[in-house]
Formats: structure tokens, C-alpha cells, sequence
């Protein structure tokens, strides 16, 4: 109805200013058009057409005739004697020259590693989540959003006043809301056998069975995503309300504690806050409603 952050909006947002000076209240920067935060209303995803989430999702087959482009990734079950366990070899090279699977002895299945996309839908504008963890985006999201409050006098005069600070709603690792708890873009391999001195692809099959050092390798990768979150969205977020005089505050997904698509570690993202917070979203506790007991977990924490 009000095209998000128009003229008409901070008009309206000026509005609100005047009447919450007359009786005394204050008024809170919401940083999206809905949520979860990052995509701007859909104009990061506009200025940044490759930050658009991915997450990895396995997939088992005995054959495939064509393998098309979001196949990333083929393993090839085989004998692994020095833990009598089954691992996969990566022929992801070998499979993607014959472009198809043939079938494997006794039955076995391959296992694909598959790309999906963010999906487009009118929730995001049009458009599509957007991959927090990329180099950049964060900061258009800055540009397009925190700056746009900042260049409209009214509003920007009143920052650690009328106008307290901003608060973000449910950001997530984009492999959240693809629908996959493996986040994933192009640099996570890169970036996790520089920390950790191994490689991610040939242990790929290890985030989707339990095979090999499975607990090791999954503890690693969500450490890397848990730091990446914390690097390139959580403390870039607080350095920029520091140096505009807000104050950070919002929720992040706790309320799914303890699902580490959503949020590796919640109370990890809470450091880098001026006031952390969370979204209180029942009003009675129910040892029934996942959503009412992390609510009461993460309060606890909180105090």
C-alpha cells in the first residue's frame, strides 16, 4: 500500500515521529518490509542478483541419465576398512565428463549433492532471500536500508533520541529458508579447508550420513557458518549502529533452538548488539509448543 521506503513512507514514518514527541513515546527503525532481514524489501536481491541464497540438499539414486547443472556434486559408495563403515568417493569429475550415472553393483546408490535456490515469491518483493554470509551484501543491504533512515534529517536528528535504535527481524543463513540445514555457496570450501586444513567436498557425504568422523566434520562446518554470520552480518550490523548512535536490537530465530539452520548459536549473535533481545511469541508457557519452550529457554539465558 505505502511503496517501501518512498517518499510516502517517511512521510508517514514522519508522522509518527511528530505524534510519538506529543505523548512522549519513542519509535524503532523495523529494517525490512517483512522478514526475515536482509533483502531490503527485495531491492538487495535487485542490486545484487548473485546474492541469492542457496542451500546443498543430498539426494541417493541407482542411475541418472542426464545430469543437469544444479548437480554440484557426485559420490560413489565403497569400502572403507579402516572403520568397517561405508564412505563415498567423490567422482564428481568423472560424472559430470559422462554427464550420467550408470548403475552400481548390489544395488547401491549414489549420492548427489544438489543447489537449491532461494525461492522467488511476492513475500521478497518479487524477488528472492539473499546469502548473508557473501562479502557485500550486507552492506547494500547498509546502503539501501540504514542510510535511507539516515539521509532524512527529521528522522536522522532524532538517532539515540525519539528514534532509540533498529531492530532486525529472523535473518538467517540462507539455507534456511531454501529449506536445507547446508547453507552453501561457492567460497564455504574454500573457506573451511583454509581453517580447518581438510577438504569439505570429499567429506560432503558426512553432513548427510553418519559416516566417517561425521560429528567432527559437521561441528567444523557450523562453526564456519556460525563465524561467517557473526563476520560478515552480526558485527558489521553493530559497528554501523555504533557509528550512527543507534542501538542493535531484534530477534534472531531462537524460537527452532535447537535447529542450527536458523542460527548456529543464538546467543553467540547476541554479543554483537547494543541490546540484545528476543521476540517474545506466545504469551503462556506450553511444554507442548516447541515455540513457547525455547521462548522460556532463551529467556532464561537471557537473565
Amino acid at each position: 500500500m505505502t511503496p517501501y521506503l518512498s517518499d510516502e513512507w517517511f512521510a508517514r514514518w514522519k508522522t509518527a515521529l511528530d505524534e510519538a514527541e506529543k505523548i512522549d513515546m519513542n519509535v524503532w527503525i523495523y529494517d525490512e518490509n517483512s522478514y526475515p532481514s536482509g533483502f531490503a524489501g527485495g531491492f538487495v536481491p535487485e542490486a545484487l542478483p548473485d546474492s541469492r541464497g542457496m542451500g546443498l540438499k543430498f539426494e541417493e539414486v541407482e542411475t541418472l541419465d542426464q545430469l543437469d547443472k544444479n548437480i554440484w556434486y557426485v559420490f560413489c559408495p565403497q569400502e572403507n576398512r579402516q572403520n568397517d563403515n561405508i564412505a563415498y568417493k567423490n567422482i564428481t569429475a568423472e560424472s559430470k565428463t559422462a554427464g550420467k550415472l550408470e548403475p552400481l553393483p548390489n544395488g547401491q546408490k549414489y549420492l548427489l549433492g544438489k543447489i537449491h535456490y532461494a525461492p522467488q515469491n511476492g513475500w521478497f518483493g518479487g524477488k528472492w532471500y539473499i546469502d548473508l554470509l557473501k562479502k557485500g551484501v550486507t552492506e547494500k543491504f547498509f546502503e539501501i536500508t540504514l542510510d535511507a533512515y539516515k539521509n532524512v534529517p527529521e528522522i536522522q536528528k532524532e538517532f539515540g533520541k525519539r528514534v532509540p535504535g533498529i531492530f532486525t527481524d529472523e535473518p538467517y543463513p540462507a539455507g534456511a529458508t531454501v529449506g536445507t540445514y547446508v547453507t552453501w555457496n561457492d567460497e564455504i570450501p574454500e573457506l573451511f579447508e583454509k581453517r580447518f586444513g581438510y577438504s569439505l567436498i570429499d567429506h560432503l557425504p558426512s553432513l548427510s550420513k553418519n559416516i566417517s568422523d561425521w560429528k567432527k566434520i559437521r561441528h567444523n562446518y557450523h562453526q564456519l557458518i556460525l563465524d561467517l554470520f557473526i563476520e560478515r552480518w552480526a558485527k558489521p550490523y553493530f559497528e554501523r549502529c555504533e557509528k550512527y548512535g543507534l542501538e542493535f536490537t531484534g530477534h534472531y530465530c531462537e524460537n527452532r533452538w535447537s535447529k542450527t539452520a536458523n542460527c548456529p548459536v543464538y546467543m553467540a549473535m547476541h554479543v554483537w548488539r547494543q541490546r540484545p533481545a528476543i521476540d517474545l511469541l506466545t504469551n503462556n508457557y506450553n511444554d507442548q509448543s516447541p515455540v513457547s519452550v525455547h521462548g522460556v529457554y532463551v529467556a532464561k539465558f537471557e537473565n
